[in-house]
């Protein structure tokens, strides 16, 4: 009994380990509202406005190749919320759960991917102020690929 116990306790932690590390993300800081990602302006990365409260994200490709995307689970982007003091005081997905599921997505000559980020969520954390928006997109081979905004929130 006490070894089935064991395997058991194994098998579970391996499984979250494995999890877990789908679930990480890098720091590459990149200011102002577009870059390019992985080498040179083959895959751009922009944040645009809509509203108030929600702003675009997207994923071009700008080759003349189709170009494969690897997402390590099924979380697509994220993003932090920073007071004025760059302290982070939201983070999207501090308070969800991903699906442990490799996905990938192939991006034709020109195609986009567009992620709309609903920042009414976040409401309840915030004060009226200044922030930044710092958003990224998920995908393994876009290295580089933080982009941010400002914006003011009245309450």
């Amino acid at each position: 009994m006490i070894i089935s116990l064991r395997k058991t306790a194994v098998v579970i932690t391996a499984f979250l380990f494995a999890t877990l590390a789908g679930c990480g993300t890098a720091d590459n800081s990149k200011n102002e509202n577009s870059n390019g990602g992985g080498s040179g302006e083959e895959m751009n990365i922009s944040i645009h406005k809509i509203t108030d409260l929600q702003y675009q994200l997207s994923i071009q490709n700008n080759q003349e190749k189709e170009e494969k995307i690897t997402f390590p689970s099924s979380q697509d982007f994220d993003y932090f919320i920073k007071d004025k003091d760059g302290t982070i005081v939201y983070t999207y997905s501090a308070d969800k759960m991903f699906a442990a599921t490799v996905e990938e997505e192939i991006l034709a000559p020109g195609e986009k991917l567009e992620y709309e980020l609903d920042l009414s969520e976040t409401l309840s954390f915030l004060e009226p102020g200044d922030y930044t928006l710092e958003a990224w997109i998920t995908a393994t081979e876009i290295d580089e690929n933080k982009v941010e905004t400002d914006f003011s929130y009245e309450g």
